[in-house]
């Protein structure tokens, strides 16, 4: 999708947590969502860690694009101001 349009190949080589994480949390979720209370148990430490993962996959997504259309685009401006 961000190949396509954006211009960025592969966007998870910019998330310091890598892509494996974000599939384990996606799958974890997944298995909330469509089997509830038959999911099994989470334990708050594990919510707590994914919860701040995502929000750094968020922030490093959201600069890498800020970045890179920086960097691609006519103006050299950045579309947006960094994530901290």
């Amino acid at each position: 999708l961000f190949k396509r349009l954006v211009g960025i190949d592969k966007l998870s080589d910019y998330w310091t947590v890598g892509a494996t994480q974000v599939d384990r949390f996606v799958g974890v979720r997944g298995g909330i969502a469509h089997r509830g209370r038959h999911a099994g148990y989470m334990h708050i430490n594990s919510l707590s860690t994914y919860r701040e993962q995502i929000r750094e996959v968020a922030v490093e997504t959201d600069n890498s694009v800020s970045d890179f259309l920086r960097s691609n685009t006519p103006s050299n401006h950045k579309p947006w101001r960094i994530t901290s």
